[in-house]
């Protein structure tokens, strides 16, 4: 998986889980101690997530780090 795909797939499961969570980035921000900046790069898949900001969107959004990405693909850069 080239890290274009990569960066398309995790913004896209993030805004589902999001809007099923009946989350919005200014919540998600607060919740997880993140900017609101942050989660608008996430979510327009212009920045990559370190290892524990994946892991905290996840505890914040009630979700598993596998719904917001498939850690089965290697990035290929």
């Amino acid at each position: 998986m080239t890290e274009f795909r990569w960066l398309y797939e995790f913004s896209e499961n993030l805004q589902r889980v999001m809007h099923d969570a009946g989350f919005t980035q200014k919540r998600l921000a607060i919740e997880t101690g993140l900017s609101e900046a942050a989660i608008s790069n996430y979510i327009n898949g212009t920045k990559i997530p370190k290892a524990t900001t994946l892991i905290n969107l996840a505890y914040a959004l009630e979700c598993s780090v596998d719904d917001l990405i498939d850690f089965g693909s290697q990035i290929d850069f």
